[in-house]
């Protein structure tokens, strides 16, 4: 790994965790995100995590709707790589979907794009079938 590719591991590492910590991170967007920042979790759009997340306001929301309704009760990293202006995590983690009050373990990839030192373009990919049927009330 590249001395900017490690720089753009810790980065990612640094603001997941004070995401899923519920570190306010509000004032700080700005600092770890591009203004036209893309996120996109590849599961259904009726689940509040789902979906297309564009600018500065989709990236807030889409921490508003992960703290709301999901609560990480551990998350195991299994592999980090990076190259160019890319970070890909592989892990699996073990969450409380709280409007359903389930628990689902998951694998999951993030494939993190860098641009001027900031994330431009994130993608989450997970099992969006079992993902939806933890956050169903049925």
């Amino acid at each position: 790994m590249t001395e900017t590719d490690k720089k753009n591991v810790e980065f990612v590492t640094q603001c997941f965790t004070k995401i899923s910590e519920a570190v306010n991170i509000d004032e700080s967007l700005n600092d770890y995100f591009t203004d036209d920042v893309t996120w996109e979790t590849h599961a259904p759009t009726d689940i509040p995590i789902g979906g297309v997340f564009r600018g500065i306001e989709g990236v807030r929301n889409f921490i508003r709707n992960f703290r709301e309704t999901y609560h990480v009760e551990s998350d195991t990293i299994i592999h980090v790589a990076a190259q160019d202006d890319y970070v890909y995590i592989f892990g699996n983690e073990r969450v409380l979907i709280t409007p359903s009050k389930r628990v689902h373990e998951r694998p999951y990839c993030m494939v993190v794009r860098f641009h001027d030192g900031k994330i431009c373009e994130l993608h989450g990919f997970t099992d969006s079938a079992a993902l939806a049927e933890a956050y169903s009330n049925n």
